[in-house]
């Protein structure tokens, strides 16, 4: 087999969004818990890791 003939076997025709997709994903529900990130909470852990040093 010639390598020209290898990439007309091989030789896919979907890009990389098509690749990926994932069908029927739409129908699954999903609720991210809420998180705050902020320097309080920096704080609260700083307070926390001085008590264990």
């Amino acid at each position: 087999m010639t390598f020209e003939e290898y990439q007309r076997l091989t030789k896919q025709r979907r890009n990389i969004a098509d690749a990926l997709a994932m069908p029927g994903i739409a129908d699954i529900e999903f609720e991210a818990p809420r998180v705050t990130i902020g320097r309080e909470q920096g704080r609260e852990w700083q307070s926390r890791q001085s008590y264990t040093d």
